[in-house]
């Protein structure tokens, strides 16, 4: 479809700004070679290959409800014609120079050459238009003056079905909605201008007008503006002392990515944060993902954003696994809870996949979510936040903690763990009495406890009787204590032992300091000698052998690099944190889910959030 086109006179100029340009050569090899942008409504993706933006989507995150369809691309690609005086090429003919974020945003900007002419593009969802679309700006600097002709050449998703299209009025129906598209221009002195395309998705006209007329008011220049407002945003980040240049990059774009991942639809979807962009498979809101997405906010000062993600998972729409039977045996947290078992969907509803071997009953949540909520609140002195929401806490969060603890080891029940394995015992899938969970129960009660009594909260339940349980449980049941090692689980201990217990997610014992320094040290050798991943700095994440299991998990890798830190190995921590920046440094400041066991390129979803850019921050402040 070959869409509107729009005509200059005159010779375009880059119009000055106060900007920190990308300057890396494109000419570099990558492990990723797209970038997004999303103001928690949309996305929109540009890739370095094509050279033109490869995607639409109409909402940041994949699937609304369990009954809709996952969210698919509107459009399959949207490229530019330029003429020059009757010379014409588009811009993903020509050759890209440079690209990148604008540093410490979601603006991508490219640098086009052609003989014709070098043009100058940023793309980017605006936080500033709260609604689904995004915004190009080209600065075209032709080579020769004269007429100046713009076309767009737009092709649609074969997964999304169009209804109609109107090529002269600039619109495209299709279920999601109508996209309507805006040309501006811009004009700063009688020899300086540029051009804006806008596209919105829209259900509602009216609301669509209402955008459009803001987007063409005089004093509104939506590069400057969005330019404005990450600056804005960034007045309030904390940054740790003593930091790179590189390492400021990366972590004021790692909470970019945080930022742009946090869904601001109306309604209960309001506030969650994904485990990662559209771009990566994993565009959903997963607890664990978003608790350390979570604290990463708070630590570096941004707290709206924070109390935004905490407030959605106590007004999420959850409780729906209270009960779960698989053959013959309740499986389901037992008693009301608020937190979810697994992960929710786009309108905030709880959401748990079922393999076959049943659903993920994920028991981890509750002692992450106290964590999170503990560092907001001591952070800020929220008592008002705190006052509404104690009895929920209390009763909701704290109390199921309690209720599966298995008196008998002091540690909880079996139950999916942080590897979501699925309830049913197939020899690789299997509820056990992972490690992780009764450590992040520890966690969540310890921090939760200190809380309540800082601000003269009285809860129900005596909170240091069962972190002292919890603890003493940890250390005489998740223990080897011939070998002094942290296990994966009690299953793996007693029915498989040494090494094939020995599992990188223990590592969060050492980084919160639940076990003594010996088992710590021995621990963290046992990965070097089991987990770790020939020729190189990482690791896997166990040993149970499946194909996921046994790519390098950057996860594993930075909160690993964290606990090295604890203990004071300067040298193995910082050769596994350099390493994770080196590579995301290279492409576009993303952290991916995994690197490939075989050729350490990126694999798993891209840009993770939690699991990514929250641990890489958290390396730094805690």
């Amino acid at each position: 479809m070959v869409c509107k086109r729009y005509f200059l006179l005159g010779c375009l100029v880059l119009i000055s700004l106060n900007l920190v340009l990308p300057n890396k050569s494109f000419s570099q090899k990558r492990d990723f070679n797209m970038l997004i942008s999303a103001n928690g409504f949309s996305a929109v993706v540009f890739s370095t290959l094509k050279k033109k933006i490869v995607a639409f989507y109409p909402s940041i995150y994949r699937k609304y409800d369990d009954k809709s369809k996952d969210n698919f691309s509107i459009l399959r690609s949207l490229d530019y014609k330029i003429t020059v005086n009757e010379e014409s090429f588009f811009l993903s003919e020509s050759k890209i120079v440079n690209v990148d974020y604008i540093q410490g945003s979601g603006i991508i900007s490219v640098k086009f050459s052609h003989e014709i002419a070098d043009v100058f593009m940023y793309i980017f969802s605006s936080f500033n238009l709260n609604y689904p679309s995004f915004v190009v700006k080209m600065e075209i600097k032709p080579k020769k003056k004269g007429i100046i002709e713009i076309t767009r050449s737009i092709s649609f998703s074969g997964r999304q079905p169009i209804t109609s299209y109107d090529n002269e009025n600039q619109y495209i129906n299709t279920e999601y909605g109508t996209v309507l598209f805006y040309f501006k221009e811009v004009t700063k002195k009688d020899i300086e201008f540029s051009l804006y395309d806008l596209v919105v998705l829209t259900k509602d006209l009216e609301k669509s007008l209402k955008v459009a007329n803001y987007y063409y008011s005089s004093f509104f220049d939506p590069l400057e503006e969005e330019i404005k407002f990450w600056e804005n945003w960034h007045s309030t980040t904390k940054l740790p002392p003593g930091l790179s240049k590189e390492q400021v990059k990366l972590y004021k774009q790692s909470l970019v990515f945080i930022k742009m991942g946090q869904v601001r639809e109306e309604g209960k979807g309001y506030g969650q944060i994904l485990a990662s962009l559209t771009t990566g498979n994993w565009n959903i809101a997963w607890v664990r993902d978003g608790v350390y997405s979570i604290v990463a906010l708070v630590k570096s000062g941004h707290f709206k954003e924070a109390k935004d993600a905490l407030t959605f998972f106590l007004e999420a729409d959850s409780g729906y696994y209270k009960s779960y039977v698989l053959d013959g045996k309740d499986w389901g947290v037992g008693v009301d809870y608020k937190i979810s078992v697994c992960r929710y969907y786009g309108n905030g509803k709880e959401e748990s996949d079922d393999n076959g071997n049943g659903v993920n009953i994920e028991l981890d949540g509750f002692g992450m979510f106290l964590w999170a909520f503990s560092e907001y609140v001591n952070a800020t002195g929220d008592k008002e936040f705190l006052d509404k929401y104690f009895n929920t806490v209390d009763e909701l969060v704290i109390y199921p903690i309690i209720y599966n603890i298995d008196t008998n080891l002091n540690i909880i029940r079996p139950e999916s763990g942080p590897w979501e394995r699925h309830i049913k015992d197939n020899g690789y899938d299997g509820a056990k009495r992972f490690t992780y969970t009764t450590v992040m129960a520890i966690k969540g009660l310890k921090e939760i406890s200190k809380v309540f009594e800082k601000f003269g909260k009285k809860s129900k339940w005596d909170l240091e009787k069962y972190v002292k349980l919890l603890l003493e449980g940890l250390n005489s049941n998740l223990v080897d204590k011939e070998k002094k090692i942290l296990v994966g689980s009690y299953e793996h201990f007693v029915k498989k032992g040494y090494p094939w217990y020995v599992d990188g997610a223990t590592v969060e014992a050492i980084n919160f300091d639940f076990v003594p320094r010996e088992v710590a040290v021995n621990t963290l050798k046992s990965f070097e000698e089991n987990l770790l991943i020939k020729g190189r700095r990482g690791y896997k994440r166990n040993l149970d052998g499946g194909w996921y299991d046994n790519q390098e998990w950057v996860i594993v890798n930075l909160r690993v690099a964290l606990a090295y830190k604890k203990i004071g190995y300067k040298k193995e921590a910082e050769e596994l944190i350099l390493r994770i920046q080196n590579k995301a440094l290279n492409s576009f400041c993303m952290i991916p889910e995994l690197f490939d066991e075989k050729d350490e390129s990126f694999k798993g979803a891209v840009p993770m959030l939690g699991f990514g850019a929250g641990a890489y921050i958290l390396f730094f402040m805690d």
